[in-house]
């Protein structure tokens, strides 16, 4: 390259680099007033600062569902104190409809976000449904949600049964003999939970747990991880097509876990011979307390035998009254014991 080409690009760069600068700087300085006013006559742009507001909804009825249209984020929390209702929304934007019919509150923010194609806003003015209970006066919680975040906490409940489909739900400090979440695109995270029946399900997130005491427990993910510290189950289901599953705690009863691509690392606090143990990895390393097996197919019959009965990648040891089944077409198998 020439001297006098490269000397061109050199000062086309620093050309470009200044206009970025003082675009920024015209930005931070004016543009927001401008892009404001640009928004006030043109129906299709949104900018400029939310100016959030909170309207009280506690006199709207009794109820113990609830019902979401729209992008809105729904918090429930527990309250020693009176319980307060309401919704959190832009000024700029719109009030939310709300309205109470048979015990279902139901919330429509799906027409705050009509016609609008470019969204420039520096703030976040997505509407939030604040639901504060008081102890002991709400046994059910229904919960239906298009888009948006679902956050739970501080309460207990006889049943909960969640639904977004594009959201994530965040449970903590929740006692709740049946708990039902599900979310097409958004994550589950559970934290400080206790239930006799849970289900959770997402197709494209992952399901994070800590300090979860269940006894019935089924977990299922299209393409996510699942990941757990501290679950004390008696009973557990788990099942993902794509994604890592890593759970650590104490598991009894029939622990059931299915795997398509991924690894599997399960860490138990009970002690092995508490065990009846049932592995199959059909491609990758099968690990079991000291004892590491590695199949590959072309591998002989002869070396597959190890210290257990191996079939085909596969281990069956163990008398103990509980079981571990452990499925993993594509992947790796981990499993640790306590003393």
């Amino acid at each position: 390259m020439s001297k006098g080409l490269k000397r061109f690009f050199i000062i086309c760069a620093i050309v470009v680099g200044a206009g970025i600068l003082f675009s920024l700087a015209g930005f931070l300085t004016g543009g927001l007033n401008f892009l404001d006013k640009m928004s006030e006559r043109y129906t299709w742009l949104r900018a400029g600062h939310a100016d959030m507001e909170y309207i009280d909804i506690s006199d709207a009825g009794e109820f113990d569902s609830i019902s979401v249209k729209g992008g809105i984020d729904v918090t429930v929390a527990g309250s020693t104190e009176t319980g307060s209702r309401g919704i959190r929304y832009d000024r700029n934007v719109g009030v939310p409809e709300y309205s109470v019919k048979d015990g279902v509150l139901t919330v429509d923010a799906s027409m705050l976000n009509d016609g609008v194609v470019v969204n420039l806003s520096s703030d976040d003015d997505t509407p939030e449904l604040v639901i504060s209970v008081p102890d002991e006066t709400m046994k059910k919680l229904d919960v239906t949600s298009d888009y948006g975040d679902v956050d739970v906490s501080r309460v207990k409940l006889d049943e909960m049964t969640v639904s977004t489909d594009d959201g994530d739900i965040d449970l903590q400090d929740v006692d709740c003999s049946s708990v039902t979440l599900t979310t097409e695109y958004g994550d589950v995270d559970l934290e400080r939970v206790t239930s006799d029946k849970l289900t959770a399900g997402t197709q494209d997130g992952d399901i994070d747990m800590s300090n979860v005491t269940c006894s019935g427990t089924v977990l299922t993910s299209e393409y996510g991880d699942i990941e757990g510290e501290n679950i004390k189950s008696s009973g557990l289901s788990v099942k993902s097509q794509q994604g890592d599953v890593d759970l650590q705690g104490e598991f009894s009863g029939t622990t059931d876990v299915y795997l398509a691509c991924g690894d599997v690392e399960l860490r138990t606090s009970m002690a092995r011979d508490l065990y009846t143990i049932d592995a199959q990895a059909k491609s990758g390393e099968i690990g079991i307390g000291s004892g590491h097996h590695d199949w590959d197919d072309d591998d002989d019959e002869d070396d597959r035998h190890g210290q257990h009965e191996s079939h085909g990648g596969r281990i069956s040891t163990g008398s103990g009254q509980n079981i571990l089944k452990i499925v993993n077409d594509l992947g790796d198998i981990d499993i640790s014991f306590g003393k």
